[in-house]
């Protein structure tokens, strides 16, 4: 990862995690001075000039089929989706799951409206560290490319507010980008961590998340299949996105 002040803090975190420093690790987690972009005016104007799935990378269809893969559903079940935004993950759902119901929060009231129009279930304005929904409701909660916008300091509230709606023994389903080369300068996505794979783990484990699945994924922009076939072979790439199942036990 390109060092910048911006993440620094996760930089510490990782030589901690390197060291096996698992107590200053967990300590770390303090307030930072850097300011959160992530407003619902920045997110409603993201909402409105976004793409379609079919308009995605592959690596992103990619994901986002793996991740409705993971919910594994043998009976019915409730589902919340954070940060439901564009409403990829319940395109996706809706044509390969029939026992779902479907449950989602977002920050951009546009986001919300618009997945109110196109998909039976309930969806709210909300945000990650203040979930509006009662406790232990869910089987399944998932946030894809949504952590990562969290500051770290409003992390531990956030993982503590998912455990709190899940269920016992309840699935949680996540994603982040891994050794992203953003800076102060550009930072067109409002991100607030710098994750590698073992920074993201070692932090979904400290707060409570027994893992039982990962998948790395990477952002190759040709020969997509082959080389995403290589790079279970031959650790050629550093992947770009990491994606987790993981399980709480109360």
């Amino acid at each position: 990862m390109k060092k910048t002040k911006l993440f620094q803090d996760d930089y510490l975190r990782q030589k901690y995690l390197s060291r096996g420093e698992l107590k200053k690790l967990s300590e770390s987690y303090r307030v930072i001075s850097v300011k959160n972009e992530n407003t619902r005016t920045f997110w409603n104007e993201k909402i409105v000039k976004g793409l379609s799935f079919d308009e995605q990378d592959m690596m992103t269809r990619d994901r986002i089929f793996s991740a409705v893969k993971l919910v594994g559903v043998n009976k019915k079940i409730k589902l919340l989706d954070i940060g439901a935004g564009y409403g990829y993950f319940e395109e996706i759902l809706n044509k390969e799951k029939g026992k779902v119901i479907m449950y989602g929060i977002d920050i951009s009231n546009l986001a919300v409206t618009s997945l109110r129009k196109k998909f039976d279930g309930t969806f709210k304005v909300g945000l990650a560290n203040n979930i509006p929904f009662q406790n232990e409701l869910f089987d399944v909660v998932v946030a894809l490319e949504i952590i990562e916008h969290i500051p770290a300091e409003d992390s531990i509230s956030v993982y503590s507010e998912i455990k709190r709606v899940l269920k016992n023994r309840g699935v949680f389903i996540c994603s982040v980008p891994v050794f992203e080369t953003y800076t102060e300068k550009y930072n067109p996505n409002a991100h607030m961590r710098a994750y590698t794979p073992e920074l993201f783990e070692s932090e979904l484990k400290i707060n409570g998340f027994n893992i039982q699945k990962k998948k790395l994924f990477y952002a190759f922009n040709n020969l997509y299949s082959v080389k995403k076939f290589i790079s279970k072979i031959v650790k050629r790439w550093k992947p770009n996105v990491i994606l987790v199942k993981s399980v709480v036990i109360k």
